[in-house]
């Protein structure tokens, strides 16, 4: 703008030295000068409005510089504001992260917990086909060996009951000529001393009223078993002399059964039953002769719990002992029964 101003100065004073010059030259000059003032003052006008059209320029350059300056302090606000959306971002992506890891944590604990939910379900599928299986049973009769448990499946526990070998009946015979003493019996064992089904006792040789065979006692040793534990049943005496009727005593009896019987006047006695452990009958004699043989005791008997059983356990079946010899005109005693060894498998 100061420019124009210089420009509009020189040319008034050019103007004012050509009106000078004018009026002191010869009028032949004047009709030039007259044209060169025209000139001038076409020209001043246009100056004046070359200078106005500039001021608005100006102006306009002005406002647009204050807009420009409003602008720039708007882009520095956002500037600030970008960076502090930028650091919340930092602070948010760092948040996500520590999600991501604590989520990648659980879901590994999710998947072995999964991997542990599906093997119990498989485990309770086998208890429940376990369920669905009746008991089994193994016997044992005689003789040694080995129990050998099931392995598929497996019991959960087994019951146990087992009875020792009877003692044998004594024989009779005449007054001081009496008849043979019953032999004893033999123990059961299951799992060599975890539990033992004790013998039953021969008996006696029979002189003037002695005393029958006695019976066998039961005992578990060991935690592992649980259950009820009987003795076995003493022998009954045989009559003495002179009675009226010469008979033998009863054999001893046990949880699976009765002893044997008393020979009649003039017979043996009886067997106990096998496998049932109880005792021989004592041999009968003739009337006013002499005296019946006593019973046999039993073997003593055991009804046992084992939870958690071992794979295996040796066995013993205990044999009956054998009846007494018969003496002077006298009669036999009936062996004992022989022991036993039941096994039964639970599976729930």
């Amino acid at each position: 703008m100061f420019f124009h101003d210089r420009q509009f100065l020189f040319l008034s004073g050019f103007i004012l030295l050509i009106s000078q010059f004018v009026y002191a030259a010869p009028f032949g000059v004047h009709a030039s000068v007259l044209h060169v003032e025209s000139e001038a003052r076409t020209a001043k006008s246009k100056a004046l409005e070359a200078i106005q059209e500039n001021a608005k320029q100006d102006e306009q350059l002005g406002e647009h510089g204050e807009k420009l300056e409003e602008h720039t302090a708007t882009l520095k606000a956002h500037d600030g504001t970008l960076e502090e959306h930028a650091i919340t971002l930092g602070n948010h992506a760092a948040t996500l992260t520590n999600h991501g890891e604590k989520l990648d944590s659980i879901n590994t604990r999710i998947g072995s917990l999964e991997n542990t939910v599906a093997e119990l379900r498989e485990e309770i599928q086998k208890i429940k086909n376990i369920k669905k299986l009746p008991p089994t049973i193994q016997t044992f009769t005689a003789g040694k060996g080995t129990y050998v448990l099931p392995l598929d499946p497996t019991p959960l526990y087994i019951r146990v009951r087992m009875v020792g070998g009877g003692g044998g009946g004594g024989g009779s015979g005449t007054v001081n000529r009496e008849g043979g003493t019953g032999s004893h019996g033999n123990d059961s064992v299951f799992g060599s001393s975890l539990l033992i089904a004790g013998k039953g006792y021969g008996a006696p040789s029979m002189r003037w009223g002695g005393p029958p065979g006695d019976g066998g006692n039961a005992t578990a040793l060991g935690s592992a078993a649980i259950g009820t534990f009987f003795s076995g049943g003493m022998g009954a005496p045989g009559t003495s002399p002179g009675s009226s009727s010469a008979t033998g005593g009863q054999g001893g009896s046990t949880a699976l059964g009765g002893g044997g019987s008393g020979g009649i006047p003039g017979a043996q006695g009886k067997a106990g039953i096998a496998n049932t452990g109880t005792g021989g009958g004592g041999a009968g004699m003739y009337p006013s002769v002499g005296c019946g043989g006593n019973g046999g005791g039993a073997g003593g008997y055991i009804d046992a719990l084992i939870h958690s059983p071992k794979n295996s356990y040796p066995y013993v079946v205990g044999s009956g002992g054998a009846g007494g010899s018969a003496g002077a005109d006298g009669f036999a005693g009936g062996a004992g029964g022989s022991g036993y060894i039941e096994v039964t498998e639970y599976y729930q």
